[in-house]
C-alpha cells in the first residue's frame, strides 16, 4: 500500500497552519518519519493504518503548531489516495481529538470507517 511521505506532510501542514494560525515549520523531521514508518503495517486495512497514522503523528508531535489537525489531515489524505473520502463534520471532531488524546487506534478506525465513502470518479 502506497505511505504519505514526509514532503506530502509538510505541504499539507503549511497549508492548515495558513488558514489556521500558529508557527509554521518542522520541529523535528526524524521524529515526523519515525510517526510514518510506523503506521507501515502491511497486516493492518485501510481505516486502521489511517488511524495509525493520526495516532503516530499525535504522539511524535514533529511539527511547531497543528499537529492534530496534520494528523486527522493525514489520515483522510491516505484514505482519499486509496478510493475514499471522509464526511468531517465540525460538530464531532471532538470524538476525533478524544480517540487521538487517548491512542485508540481501533474506535478511531472504526469513526473513520463509519464516515467512509467511495470517491465519486465522474
Amino acid at each position: 500500500m502506497e505511505q504519505l511521505d514526509p514532503a506530502t506532510l509538510l505541504y499539507l501542514h503549511a497549508q492548515l497552519v495558513a488558514r489556521l494560525g500558529g508557527p509554521p515549520g518542522v520541529r523535528d523531521v526524524v521524529a515526523l518519519q519515525a510517526a510514518l514508518a510506523a503506521a507501515d503495517s502491511p497486516e493492518d486495512g485501510l481505516f486502521e493504518r489511517a488511524a495509525h497514522i493520526a495516532i503516530g503523528l499525535v504522539a511524535a508531535r514533529p511539527f511547531h503548531a497543528a499537529n492534530e489537525a496534520l494528523a486527522v489531515a493525514a489520515a483522510v489524505l491516505w484514505l482519499r489516495r486509496h478510493g475514499l473520502a471522509i464526511a468531517l463534520e465540525p460538530a464531532e471532531m471532538p470524538a476525533v481529538a478524544t480517540h487521538l488524546a487517548r491512542r485508540d487506534a481501533k474506535a478511531l478506525a472504526g469513526w473513520l470507517r463509519a464516515r467512509a465513502q467511495p470517491l465519486d470518479v465522474a
